[in-house]
């Protein structure tokens, strides 16, 4: 497969003074496939929205299947290109950064949609940058996406000013269904995204209606979900995650049996006694002395 990179430049896309353009054409399967690829980057930002057509969305590697609805926002540095399944018809819209710089400080999101815009975008796990990339839209997102390009043609004295308004609009749209698909993607795999939580916060309590809220549902629910899906309740996974690092701490650190008991999240050092004995058959300090590798 021969593959080569192309960097496009706003200034072969955009109008004089204007930093917003807006393009309805049609991208071929001829051009855009497996066999013969060329990858793009671009010193703008893109939303592109499929209006007919089906493929995938390669981008940085990764492989996103697309078709009509799906609507894309991207990061100038990302590298992308089609693979497609038949010639689709779409719009992308164009756009410096600058347009929207003096508002990013008003847009708030539940899951870290506009951090996207940041050098470094603080998306709280790598799998919400999928979020990020392709969502799959509604009505309203493709009727503000043709109005977009009604009013880039009309170019009259506020056209710049309507445009930036529309943009504002579609982005707030768009974080809007990120945060449904979001949530409704955590809630599928649930259980896993409990687990992982706990698994890297163990040392702490575990916060149920803080992860009920970014899960979408009631804090009850959570509970009764996750032990449907588990086998057992959150504080019984919380309680197995503690005693397991414990026991890795004893065996591979020489650090003290309290400290080993706060680092768990114990805060209790009879209760860890109590509870360490309750799980293994000894003391801390015994199960040390049969198994550490310094011993």
């Amino acid at each position: 497969m021969n593959e080569t990179c192309v960097l496009l430049k706003a200034k072969d896309f955009f109008p004089p003074d204007l930093p917003i353009a807006v393009f309805r054409g049609k991208n071929t399967r001829a051009v855009y496939n497996a066999e013969t690829r060329v990858l793009y980057r671009r010193d703008f930002w893109k939303i592109f929205y499929i209006f007919a057509g089906r493929g995938i969305l390669v981008i940085n590697g990764k492989r996103y299947p697309l078709g009509p609805g799906s609507i894309c926002l991207i990061r100038p540095d990302d590298l992308t290109t089609f693979e497609l399944e038949s010639d689709i018809t779409l719009s992308n819209i164009l756009f410096r950064k600058k347009v929207i710089a003096d508002r990013l400080s008003e847009l708030k999101d539940n899951n870290d949609f506009f951090s996207i815009f940041e050098e470094t975008p603080s998306c709280r796990a790598p799998a919400l940058r999928d979020q990020l990339y392709l969502i799959d839209s509604n009505r309203k997102i493709q009727a503000l996406v043709r109005e977009m390009r009604r009013e880039y043609l009309r170019n009259d004295q506020n056209s710049a000013t309507m445009l930036k308004l529309y943009l504002m609009e579609l982005l707030i749209r768009m974080t809007r269904l990120s945060a449904r698909t979001f949530s409704r993607k955590r809630r599928g795999a649930m259980a896993a995204y409990i687990l992982s939580r706990l698994e890297q916060n163990y040392m702490e309590p575990f916060d149920y209606r803080k992860a009920a809220s970014e899960l979408g549902i009631t804090h009850i629910h959570l509970c009764s979900a996750y032990r449907r899906e588990a086998g057992e309740s959150i504080g019984k996974t919380l309680f197995r995650i503690r005693i397991k690092n414990a026991k890795r701490l004893l065996l591979e650190t020489e650090k003290p049996v309290i400290e080993i008991c706060m680092l768990c999240g114990f805060h209790d050092l009879s209760y860890f006694y109590r509870a360490f004995r309750q799980e293994t058959g000894v003391a801390p300090g015994i199960f040390r002395k049969k198994f550490a590798l310094f011993s």
